[in-house]
């Protein structure tokens, strides 16, 4: 695993620029993988992983950055829920863990 702050440069290559999303997402995706127990999601562990995104929104950019995984290569699913919140389904123990933004307090 890579440190959060160079998580943090990748997601900024790859979106464009650093915003609240990025870093819900970088995140969202650590503790998931963290969970699961997957340490080497762009590597080694590469073919355990699918995640599933409930948001079409910046967060997105940064989960694929962490956990490697991309709609091109089906890994990387998204449904449209509206919700700050992903699903790490690890392929090779049969467990995943969804994962969400803590609602806003009123």
């Amino acid at each position: 695993m890579k440190t959060f702050d160079e998580y943090v440069h990748l997601a900024e290559a790859a979106h464009g620029h650093i915003c609240a999303g990025q870093i819900l997402g970088i995140r969202l995706a650590l503790c998931g993988l963290q969970q699961l127990g997957i340490d080497d999601p762009t590597g080694k562990d590469r073919k355990r992983l699918i995640t599933y995104v409930e948001i079409d929104r910046c967060a997105t950019d940064a989960i694929g950055v962490v956990t490697g995984c991309r709609l091109g290569k089906r890994a990387l699913k998204f449904r449209d829920f509206g919700k700050m919140a992903a699903t790490f389904c690890d392929l090779q123990s049969g467990r995943s863990v969804r994962v969400a933004r803590a609602p806003k307090e009123r």
